[in-house]
């Protein structure tokens, strides 16, 4: 080793591949065609890394979304691969609306009340209150997705069970009284304006 002790271990690894991922990316992109597949002998070359080393950063390329494979390698034949305009964004995941989140919570109990809806699927950026899921139950069950297993009667409300499970995407309550199912592709109109 010269000029001193250099760092070893898992970090220092890391930080050298990073290293080499940034430097494959810049010499790659000054080619005289950057879009042009490159081999993983063309990157070892860039590199002067051994292949294995190229390999490495090949995959982290591909794994941060720089580079996608651009020919599959068959055999004794190596793959090719090509950098992408860079990683590609992230959508920002709006907040649950209450639906979302008491279709999840339906989804999750065995039986619930409205009540006991409301407490499970008030979890999110959206508070849900006991009248909405009184009114989210209402309309599945007038749209045939959920099923009475105890009446309500005095002091009690009534309980339900999920008897159609559609798929992850909750069926919105519309102000028609419609039950759209994204799943299914299905609008079931159940009364007038809410």
């Amino acid at each position: 080793m010269t000029g001193g002790a250099t760092p070893h271990g898992p970090k220092a690894h890391a930080d050298a591949l990073l290293a080499e991922v940034e430097a494959a990316c810049a010499r790659l992109a000054t080619r005289e065609d950057p879009a042009k597949p490159f081999s993983v002998l063309d990157l070892a070359d860039l590199l002067q890394a051994p292949r294995a080393r190229a390999y490495d950063v090949i995959r982290r390329l591909v794994a941060t979304g720089r580079a996608e494979v651009a020919e599959a390698g068959h055999g004794a034949t190596p793959g090719r691969w090509r950098l992408t305009q860079g990683p590609k964004p992230q959508r920002a995941r709006k907040p649950a609306t209450a639906a979302e989140q008491m279709w999840a919570a339906m989804r999750a109990m065995k039986s619930f009340s409205p009540t006991s809806l409301a407490t499970h699927a008030d979890v999110g950026e959206v508070e849900v209150t006991v009248e909405a899921a009184r009114r989210y139950c209402r309309a599945l069950l007038a749209a045939g997705y959920l099923r009475v297993v105890q009446r309500a009667d005095r002091g009690h409300e009534a309980v339900y069970r999920l008897q159609q499970r559609s798929g992850l995407k909750a069926p919105v309550l519309r102000r028609v009284q419609a039950v759209i199912d994204a799943n299914t592709g299905t609008t079931t109109v159940v009364g007038g304006a809410a």
